[in-house]
């Protein structure tokens, strides 16, 4: 298992918190023993994409994500426990 991890976003649908092209690192020891919070960016994984957004609500371990810039972020609905790969640390 994969503790930490560096992503490089591409897209628009995390500004202006997160800008194309630039490096995170990624942690899955955050949510080893508890589940994530509303608020939290989070990575997952869709198909063979790694995507990130923030949490928006929570409900029965599953997950509402969607990016911060609302103009340019594609609707994921729920998404679950299983398909997180780990909590946004850095930056």
């Amino acid at each position: 298992m994969v503790f930490l991890q560096k992503f490089r976003v591409s897209g628009h649908s995390m500004m202006p918190t997160l800008k194309p092209g630039q490096e995170i690192l990624v942690s899955s020891l955050p949510y080893l023993f508890v589940d994530p919070k509303v608020g939290e960016i989070i990575a997952f994984k869709e198909g063979n994409k790694f995507i990130v957004k923030r949490i928006k609500k929570a409900e029965n371990g599953k997950f509402l994500v969607q990016g911060d810039n609302k103009n340019d972020s594609k609707n994921f609905g729920w998404i679950e426990k299983k398909n997180i790969i780990g909590k946004v640390i850095y930056p």
